[in-house]
């Protein structure tokens, strides 16, 4: 267990780390984990902690999506139903295929880039 920000950080192999978040969710009776990624490359250490981070590594999160989710998800502690299978977060959230961006009419579409 690492220390970081203002919390635990468990770092280990997919198989640890999930060990960890096992616990905090069985034990802890925890409804879902806010994740970062300390900007390492997963072969040095994989660290997941509770806080958002200041700073990302691409990579880190690549290794979350491809090692941890999957490890977490054969546990029944992660999701796998998508309301959107292989599209994006806001498809997902929204359950309306095909809408990847905000709508026309919403005060945040002026400020997309290419506009």
């Amino acid at each position: 267990m690492a220390s970081g920000g203002l919390s635990a950080m468990p770092v280990g192999t997919p198989e640890q780390v999930a060990d960890v978040f096992e616990k905090w969710f069985v034990e802890g009776n925890c409804d879902g984990f806010n994740m970062s990624c300390a900007p390492l490359a997963f072969s040095s250490l994989l660290q997941i902690g509770l806080m958002i981070a200041r700073y990302v590594d691409p990579g880190s999160w690549e290794d979350v999506v491809e090692l941890l989710v999957p490890e977490l998800q054969k546990r029944s502690i992660y999701w796998t139903d998508y309301a959107v299978p292989g599209e994006t977060f806001r498809e997902n959230m929204q359950g309306k295929p095909g809408h990847p961006l905000l709508p026309d009419d919403h005060p945040g579409a002026r400020l997309r880039w290419g506009k």
